[in-house]
């Protein structure tokens, strides 16, 4: 069984770049959670599958028809003043998203469909956790650029968001999907599924 997750990760120097952006914030918030993982944008959340390889070679097949694409960067939002993140607009990141979501839950291993937190959610988002294992995906899917989590000092957080300070950012080249497979201490790459040039 592997723990995976898809999801975008940036070709250098743009990956240094975040990584240093990510250190500053992380050091300046007292949050250590966002550094355990490489700059990345979460196209699916992790799953459990029993089947690796067939999971790769179904993204292949439905990455093969999409496009690379450039976007940018947006401006420093927060979600529920508990994780400092970089906005994403995107379409193509969207539709990317709902392409390879769709494959993974065929693969994905069903744990739980329902606790304490998914009553709380509404009939659609309760469907896509029976699916998809989470209900961010679909509609739900909000692309970003993750710079600190949830153990931060939420009092700076808001100090720097009052301030929201202006990043010269490059433009982040999407040319292909990884696939990571925790090995039980950390997430690593085990796959580079190619989009069309």
């Amino acid at each position: 069984m592997h723990l995976v997750m898809l999801a975008i990760i940036p070709q250098e120097p743009l990956k240094q770049e975040l990584r240093l952006l990510m250190e500053h914030y992380c050091d300046v918030l007292g949050s250590t959670r966002a550094l355990k993982m490489m700059p990345h944008i979460t196209l699916t959340p992790p799953f459990l599958t029993n089947s690796l390889e067939q999971l790769v070679k179904d993204e292949e097949t439905a990455c093969v028809e999409f496009h690379c694409f450039g976007f940018e960067l947006g401006k420093m939002d927060t979600f529920n003043n508990r994780v400092l993140i970089l906005q994403v607009q995107s379409e193509e990141l969207k539709q990317l998203h709902q392409l390879v979501v769709e494959p993974m839950a065929i693969h994905r291993e069903h744990r739980w469909t329902s606790n304490n937190y998914t009553r709380k959610l509404s009939k659609r988002q309760r469907e896509l956790v029976d699916k998809f294992g989470d209900p961010k995906v679909k509609e739900f899917y909000t692309p970003h650029f993750t710079l600190a989590k949830s153990d931060l000092d939420k009092q700076k957080l808001s100090e720097i968001l009052a301030n929201k300070p202006e990043l010269e950012l490059g433009t982040w080249i999407v040319n292909s999907v990884a696939v990571l497979v925790h090995n039980g201490k950390e997430w690593e790459v085990h796959a580079e599924v190619p989009l069309k040039n």
